[in-house]
């Protein structure tokens, strides 16, 4: 009895500190879209089940397959090399939008954005007649990419760990990348598969620096209460607090020892 109630305690702190490392840095988003990707390239490199076939987006199947438009990037695609980049890029990036919008932002404008692309390609499709299926993080990480270095354009990274460059030039390479790609099926094509990258630059130049000044789109003002936002950005404090609250009580309970 006593064994199996260690396991339970063992186990429940396990959870626990699951729970603890995915808001620890402020991007449980980012957190959980790299650890998909990663079950994802297990279960197709040991052929568990046909993942790709419910992940992936095939832009002449969008209405059977619906849901696709949104999971795609879930879905690990190339291999080891290309996602460990994929996740590293997704981390510095997708996780300094998540940290400045809120997860809850982040993970509307990140699925907005992957389904606008892939209903991009599915117009190109429908003026091509060229199939395209879609998987994995890279084309969401250039939209990614274009809001990251609308916020901080004079920001300046290493390219491929090498070259000093700025976001914003990097925000053109990456439309270049990105059409050259697709425009060599169909230059239609390349032109659809910047659709995210409009996206991007239009959420953030439209509707998060709308939200910033207090104005709505369409011309509403509203008011953002400074004791509201101080109090939200406390939430994730307290929430820490009280589990190293809990833990020390859980731990004095263990040992016998007097709480204060």
């Amino acid at each position: 009895m006593i064994c199996r109630g260690g396991a339970d305690m063992q186990s429940r702190y396990t959870v626990e500190d699951v729970k603890d490392w995915l808001i620890r840095d402020g991007i449980p988003a980012v957190k959980l879209i790299i650890l998909a990707n990663v079950l994802t390239l297990f279960l197709i490199i040991f052929r568990v089940g046909a993942v790709k076939n419910y992940l992936s987006f095939y832009t002449p199947s969008l209405f059977l397959a619906p849901w696709t438009v949104f999971t795609y990037p879930l879905l690990a695609a190339g291999d080891v090399i290309s996602l460990l980049f994929a996740g590293y890029w997704l981390w510095v990036a997708g996780g300094a939008l998540e940290r400045s919008w809120g997860t809850r932002s982040f993970s509307i404008y990140f699925f907005l954005m992957s389904a606008v692309t892939a209903i991009g390609f599915y117009l190109g499709t429908l003026i091509t007649g060229q199939p395209v299926v879609l998987a994995g993080l890279w084309l969401p990480l250039a939209g990614a990419t274009i809001a990251f270095a609308m916020r901080n354009p004079e920001e300046t990274i290493l390219f491929f760990f090498v070259i000093p460059l700025k976001l914003k030039y990097l925000a053109l390479i990456d439309i270049v990348f990105v059409f050259a790609a697709y425009g060599s099926m169909s230059p239609v094509m390349g032109i659809f598969a910047l659709l995210g990258c409009a996206f991007s630059y239009l959420y953030v130049k439209r509707i998060r620096e709308g939200f910033r000044h207090g104005n709505m789109p369409g011309g509403h003002i509203i008011y953002v209460d400074p004791d509201r936002q101080r109090q939200g950005a406390g939430l994730l404090k307290q929430y820490r607090d009280y589990k190293e609250n809990k833990r020390l009580r859980d731990f004095l309970g263990r040992s016998n020892f007097p709480e204060e």
